[in-house]
């Protein structure tokens, strides 16, 4: 289910953000032969992610880093030599904005709990989208970045940050009361996160609140740049698929780097 989603994700992520800057700058024809790389590897790093055997996965994600920008040039290449700079700097940023952090939900996946660092990632970035409109709305007063986003407040921020926090400790509470999450090997105790105490899950927590916030800022600045409200119209009242995820792009690769330190 997760790897789906992350496909449908890639493909209406990918879909705006290169009509955007086709149309925006006008570097070149929607659909251009560079965005093929880019569209083939958000295919590919989720499928090799998706292995289980560690050598596969190493073996086949160095390959694809490695042979990304070559593969990129020489499909920017095809398009002549007008603006060529501009179409290989979009196609990469693509890749780097849209499909790795993505990609990284698969890495994330675990299928021996059902409390996982990617559920922790969601709960606590929608947990702070919801506080943040919320708390932003009835006692916003003070601009967080005018220029990039007018509606959002500091009030807003910190309400996001504090409603994360709270909703995360309640689905910790909640999932250990009815057995969804059970005690470690030999007695050994933790929090939501198999192997993670209360305040390694509420640290992180903290750590995905403040950077889904900037991609949320991000992605409001690449729109007020294009001239558009909302990254397209499929989800309706809410804006496209972008506008859903723009804090995930942010946090994915956040989660990715403490499973691997942690």
């Amino acid at each position: 289910m997760v790897e789906l989603f992350i496909l449908f994700a890639l493909w209406a992520s990918l879909k705006f953000w290169i009509k955007l800057h086709a149309v925006s700058y006008a570097i070149r024809p929607l659909h251009a032969p560079s965005d093929v790389p880019v569209f083939a590897l958000g295919i590919l790093l989720p499928i090799l992610f998706y292995h289980e055997e560690q050598a596969t996965l190493d073996v086949g994600v160095t390959l694809l880093v490695f042979c990304c920008g070559p593969l990129l040039v020489l499909f920017a290449m095809a398009g002549g030599v007008a603006k060529l700079m501009e179409r290989i700097a979009v196609s990469a940023f693509a890749f780097l904005y849209v499909v790795l952090p993505l990609s990284l939900a698969v890495y994330l996946r675990e299928t021996a709990s059902p409390a996982t660092l990617l559920f922790l990632v969601v709960v606590a970035t929608v947990s702070t989208d919801t506080g943040a409109f919320v708390i932003g709305s009835k006692f916003g007063r003070r601009k967080l970045a005018p220029a990039a986003s007018p509606s959002k407040t500091w009030e807003g921020a910190l309400g996001g940050i504090v409603c994360a926090l709270v909703m995360v400790l309640l689905v910790g509470m909640a999932m250990a009361a009815v057995g969804l999450v059970k005690q470690g090997l030999e007695g050994a105790s933790f929090f939501l996160i198999p192997g993670w105490g209360m305040g390694k899950v509420l640290a992180a927590t903290l750590l995905f609140s403040i950077f889904g916030q900037f991609g949320d800022l991000a992605e409001s600045m690449f729109k007020r740049q294009a001239g558009v409200k909302d990254s397209g119209n499929g989800l309706m009242g809410h804006g496209g698929v972008l506008d859903r995820i723009d804090s995930h792009l942010f946090n994915l690769p956040l989660a990715a780097a403490l499973k691997l330190i942690f």
